[in-house]
């Protein structure tokens, strides 16, 4: 399935199967895809901006240069995914999994990673500006906020 320069903004799409798809340069800002299935997707350069992902899978996907600015992620699966570049800044990515998933360059100023299993090399070169960690005293960066 290839759905690449599309919009969907502001769309009802919770619960959707979008495993296995080309999705790259979708848009998708401010959509509801709460419980989404994107596993595997080739999400790259997607915008998610605003959006409500609660619960998505985006177990395996490829989220290189993705925009998940100011999205509410709470309990989202990222294992193994790949986010080369990707855009979280202000982001709720509460108790989100990131295991084994690849983070290089991403942008997490301001986000809320309480209760999120991410691991500190994982965030060695990350943006972490005012971001919440969990459990931040494992961490060394400027300006983290006490949990």
């Amino acid at each position: 399935m290839s759905l690449t320069t599309l919009h969907y903004g502001n769309a009802n799409l919770k619960g959707e199967n979008f495993s296995n798809a080309s999705l790259a340069n979708v848009c998708f800002r401010k959509a509801v895809l709460a419980n989404t299935n994107f596993a595997y997707a080739d999400l790259s350069g997607v915008d998610f901006s605003d959006a409500n992902l609660r619960g998505a899978n985006f177990t395996g996907a490829k989220l290189n240069d993705a925009i998940f600015r100011n999205a509410y992620m709470e309990g989202v699966n990222l294992t193994s995914a790949v986010l080369n570049r990707t855009n979280c800044r202000g982001a709720h990515l509460c108790n989100a999994n990131f295991t084994n998933a690849m983070l290089v360059l991403a942008d997490f100023a301001n986000s809320n990673l309480d209760g999120a299993t991410i691991s500190p090399d994982q965030l060695s070169n990350a943006r972490l500006v005012n971001a919440i960690l969990p459990r931040p005293n494992r961490y060394r960066a400027q300006n983290l906020v006490r949990i």
